[in-house]
């Protein structure tokens, strides 16, 4: 049953590139950190497609896919300055839908970005768009114990001239690291992340901060 289910987080995460989409992003003021309790949806999407709605509800950023079949969904906003070293996280409940799917935070560096997503299980990813590529993953059901109905995902994006490395963590507790061979030096974007291969998941994100990570906390 683990094998199946690591095999469907595989599977969706690269077949997502077929079918990615991300709203609008708005620029946000840089500085050592941004922070947003949606108290409302300023410099934040609140678009419709065909397969997802964006808005804010009841004081939190809400993505609801209501199409069929594979979505993969992002809303975001661009620093007016980049960063080398970016953290982003976020309270992030999944209120409704399909047994999995994958939801979380993202930091972005023009085209190229990378998600640190939960599913409802427990499972969890690391992966990078463009090329898209799933760079670490559980390997076992329920990786993550102790998942509530709100919990804070954090990713922690660190730009270098010959690789880019990447730490998971959730409710404070690091989950797992990977390093990309192929990545960037500076981060330009951070926001949200779901990706589904049936309709109805409803994702709330609320108090989310983007911020500098000091030189202690790269080193």
């Amino acid at each position: 049953m683990a094998f199946a289910v690591r095999l469907s987080v595989l599977g969706l995460v690269f077949a997502a590139s077929l079918a990615s989409g991300c709203a609008g992003q708005d620029s946000a003021p840089a500085g050592l950190h941004v922070e947003d309790d949606f108290s409302d949806c300023g410099g934040w999407s609140t678009d419709q497609d065909e397969v997802a709605s964006f808005s804010c509800v009841d004081g939190g950023y809400r993505i609801l896919v209501t199409g069929d079949g594979l979505v993969s969904r992002s809303s975001g906003r661009t620093l007016s300055t980049s960063v080398n070293a970016l953290s982003v996280e976020a309270d992030a409940s999944y209120r409704a839908g399909p047994t999995f799917a994958l939801y979380g935070v993202a930091c972005w560096a023009g085209e190229k970005g990378y998600t640190f997503a939960v599913s409802p299980g427990g499972d969890w990813t690391i992966s990078r768009d463009s090329p898209r590529a799933v760079l670490a993953e559980s390997d076992t059901e329920h990786a993550i114990a102790g998942l509530s109905d709100v919990n804070r995902i954090r990713g922690d994006c660190v730009g270098g001239q010959d690789a880019t490395a990447l730490t998971l963590y959730v409710n404070g507790k690091r989950i797992a690291t990977a390093t990309d061979g192929d990545g960037t030096a500076l981060f330009t974007a951070f926001g949200f992340f779901v990706l589904t291969a049936r309709r109805g998941p409803d994702v709330r994100f609320d108090n989310v901060l983007a911020r500098e990570l000091t030189e202690a906390e790269v080193r």
